[in-house]
């Protein structure tokens, strides 16, 4: 008699599964066309290379309001396919500087010229890149700075982790803090991203303590405990331009335009559904934004590669954000890259990504998902 088990081991259909699931954090899923924008997206399954298909749209829709022009003499890159482009990484550091722009290498810059008492990017890549005590080829970390403003005053750092979405708001300037934020946040064994996911599995069992975010509180180390960095959940999305003019001024100029339109844009939406004719070129005033749309962070950041591509833009949309419609995204927790982006697509990509999940094809760098560890 066969058990269930064995029945396990010979379905190829559940063989496939698993090896999916075991692949890197940065692999990424299958594509799949859907209609164009004035129908809601009809995800297709296409091929075994996801559990789930995501929702496209072949080509961004005009925008439904003025815009900026795009600056005439830029050499971007239109001849080569732009997907495949995005960097392989499993997590992504974003420190806030408040600074519009940084040195070539923001590693080498000095921490009084960075604006937040210390080049936290040179401390951290210094422990998780190569020959560094935390460094693990399997686990590439991807750290950039940022116009964010830098609110934990001269002796911290302040930083969010993605894909975690998370805002670490005070690190000491000290090498056993940054050990204990890489420690806590970035290395796979006992990492938070483990943790956080973890949370119900965590919760299900008798007799475990949970703090309010999630982690167990160890009963034999209540000081190891009380010494972790304190952080708070991202719930609205972060959209990450790269700005960095001092090392390519494609970048610098359209990074600040691009940054002008995402605020336009997130400052006039209204609670219209997203694919409302009355939303199409019009901007209500007195009604509230659509869902976490209006609480949006867009920010400036260093070198994201690919300059050629300008402009490169990041959309972090947080774990179980909700779209218009008051459903949870097909692409939450996700970061969607996207190249070529110019003034005029900007309300396309607000509009597809953030309030509808469907990803722009034509634009499309890459997309970024939670790993196995991260849920």
């Amino acid at each position: 008699m066969s058990s269930p088990l064995m029945s396990t081991h010979h379905d190829p259909q559940r063989i496939s599964l698993i090896i999916r699931r075991l692949r890197p954090s940065f692999a990424r899923r299958a594509l799949t066309t859907s209609p164009p924008a004035s129908a809601p997206p009809i995800p297709v399954p296409i091929g075994s290379q996801a559990s789930y298909p995501i929702p496209t749209t072949p080509t961004c829709p005009p925008s439904g309001c003025a815009c900026a022009a795009m600056p005439s003499g830029l050499d971007i890159d239109y001849g080569r396919p732009l997907d495949g482009t995005m960097p392989p990484y499993v997590q992504h550091v974003v420190v806030r500087t408040g600074r519009d722009d940084w040195g070539s290498r923001i590693e080498d810059e000095d921490g009084s010229v960075e604006g937040i008492g210390m080049n936290f990017a040179r401390s951290l890549r210094g422990l998780v890149g190569r020959g560094g005590k935390f460094f693990d080829p399997q686990r590439p970390i991807l750290i950039t700075n940022s116009s964010l403003p830098a609110k934990a005053g001269p002796e911290y750092t302040s930083v969010h982790v993605f894909p975690q979405h998370v805002h670490v708001p005070k690190i000491p300037h000290t090498p056993e803090a940054h050990e204990a934020f890489v420690s806590q946040f970035l290395i796979s064994k006992g990492a938070m991203a483990e943790k956080m996911w973890t949370k119900r599995e965590i919760q299900k069992s008798e007799g475990d303590d949970v703090d309010q975010t999630g982690f167990p509180i160890p009963e034999e180390d209540l000081v190891a405990y009380k010494s972790r960095l304190n952080y708070a959940k991202n719930v609205s999305p972060t959209i990450l331009i790269c700005g960095h003019n001092s090392r390519d001024t494609r970048c610098g100029i359209l990074g600040p335009l691009l940054r002008a339109e995402f605020n336009s844009y997130i400052g006039g939406r209204t609670q219209l559904p997203a694919d409302d004719e009355r939303s199409m070129g019009f901007r209500f005033s007195g009604l509230q934004p659509v869902s976490n749309v209006g609480k949006s962070r867009v920010a400036l950041t260093s070198h994201l590669g690919g300059h050629a591509f300008a402009g490169n833009v990041v959309v972090y949309l947080p774990k179980r954000f909700k779209l218009a419609s008051g459903k949870v995204s097909p692409l939450a927790g996700m970061g969607i890259w996207y190249g070529r982006v110019e003034p005029r697509h900007v309300w396309g990509i607000m509009e597809e990504t953030v309030q509808r999940g469907c990803v722009v094809k034509e634009l499309l760098r890459g997309i970024h998902e939670p790993g196995v560890i991260d849920g």
